[in-house]
């Protein structure tokens, strides 16, 4: 049953409550009115999105270097921060594993640009979907041992891949898990930054991984400025790296308030000065995209292009697109990300219209008084289950369980709306041993399940 919230509401031209919440000082309400000229109604958007009156001031003047926390206050991360220094000082070699969604893959692309800028090469792993499955695996980790990585930095990823981090331990790999979904099991022979962790105290839970990968970059810099490393190496303008850090922050759905807007609105402006890398730059020439991109253009045009890799193509292409300053190669994968985005729409839509006339044939809402809905489909590609599940939730404002038995393995999205606990139920139905495995964020999350 849905809580009861203490809420006003209006009905949209379409028919559809809009909810707000209540908002207790009024005097912030009356600030913004004055300040930015703008209808009570929107006043109260913006005072409920912002409560404090630091947010507040954050609307007008943004400023990275008075919000930015001290790195250290998340759990691990100076220890993290050592054992890096550590490697590099003794020229080992580093290895980075990321998810092949955009926050993973802008995660790798940053801290893989950070060491390149400072001549530390990498070596990059970006799972298949379909292949690897999502996060840390042992077919990952013996990729790493072949190629004689000693020191492994996995991102948006890891934290409860304990049988996958254990096993790096005994391939002689040393583990740097940065993430930020929910802990179930937690790996326990890693340094772990996700201030999601019970007895992490940094009140970041709103970060995305590639925002932590910006705090982690500038623990590591200053270590680096500490023990006199660039002296010998030229210092990298760490602004530079906040492009990756507002497309992967949009692109992940995190809340834009607070130190994520901030993130947003100095990564924009770092893109539209043309500071970003050169791989970006051609995919939004090529989408034909204004001068002035913004978080729009991110979410709705660039990101999907990157994320349609992870879905149905070669997810190592966005990373690629991302870390890769050849023009002629980035040409290439500018195109083929294009082509796979427009792939992906097609049967995007083709599933979502088959879901749309399984739930009227089968009269499901009504089976299920109107609890949750549950699709199942062989013809469905994996790649974009997650997509019908967020538009059948738009659709219907119920939770959505959608599962492809594709191949010879049945995988699943859900999505749900404010008022339930995506991590939570999937957890549960770990428990009750429903599903094989699962694990995700508040309102999305993904599982496997037994045929």
């Amino acid at each position: 049953m849905k809580p009861n919230i203490n809420l006003f509401r209006t009905s949209s031209v379409c028919g559809i409550n809009w909810e707000y919440e209540e908002i207790n000082n009024n005097n912030n309400i009356t600030h913004l009115e004055e300040r930015f000229n703008v209808s009570l109604s929107i006043a109260k958007i913006i005072a409920s999105r912002h409560p404090s009156t630091k947010d507040l001031n954050n609307l007008i003047k943004s400023s990275l270097k008075e919000n930015i926390p001290n790195p250290n206050i998340l759990k691990d991360l100076n220890d993290a921060v050592r054992l890096t220094y550590f490697y590099l000082k003794k020229k080992k070699k580093l290895g980075i594993l990321g998810d092949y969604d955009v926050d993973g893959c802008s995660s790798a692309a940053l801290i893989h640009n950070y060491l390149n800028e400072i001549d530390i090469k990498t070596t990059v792993y970006i799972p298949n979907r379909l292949a690897d499955g999502y996060g840390a695996s042992k077919k990952a980790i013996e990729f790493f041992s072949k190629n004689k990585v000693e020191l492994l930095i996995t991102l948006d990823c890891g934290t409860n891949d304990y049988e996958a981090i254990e096993y790096a331990k005994k391939k002689g790999i040393e583990t740097i898990v940065i993430d930020h979904h929910e802990v179930k099991k937690k790996a326990n022979a890693c340094y772990i930054i996700n201030p999601k962790q019970n007895e992490d105290k940094s009140n970041l839970k709103h970060l995305s991984t590639v925002g932590l990968c910006f705090i982690f970059i500038l623990g590591l810099h200053k270590k680096l400025a500490d023990e006199k490393y660039f002296q010998k190496n030229k210092i990298p303008d760490l602004r530079y790296l906040l492009d990756m850090v507002a497309l992967g922050t949009v692109c992940d759905l995190v809340p834009i308030k607070g130190l994520n807007r901030i993130f947003v609105k100095k990564g924009l402006s770092v893109i539209n000065k043309k500071y970003n890398n050169n791989g970006l730059s051609l995919l939004a020439k090529k989408l034909n995209l204004n001068n002035n991109i913004t978080e729009n253009e991110l979410g709705y045009y660039l990101g999907p292009c990157i994320n349609a890799a992870g879905r149905i193509g070669n997810a190592y292409l966005g990373f690629e697109l991302l870390s890769n300053n050849k023009k002629i190669s980035a040409i290439k994968i500018v195109d083929e990300l294009i082509r796979n985005n427009k792939e992906r729409r097609t049967i995007e839509e083709i599933a979502f219209r088959q879901a749309i006339e399984i739930i009227n044939k089968e009269k499901i809402l009504s089976i299920n008084e109107n609890l949750f809905i549950l699709l199942e489909s062989k013809n469905w590609h994996p790649g974009i289950i997650g997509i019908i599940a967020s538009k059948l939730l738009e659709k219907y404002n119920l939770p959505c369980f959608i599962v492809s038995s594709y191949g010879n393995k049945s995988r699943g999205s859900v999505r749900t709306p404010s008022y339930l606990d995506t991590s939570k139920l999937l957890k549960k139905m770990l428990d009750m041993k429903i599903i094989l495995s699962g694990g995700g964020h508040k309102m999305a999350g993904g599982f496997v399940i037994e045929k």
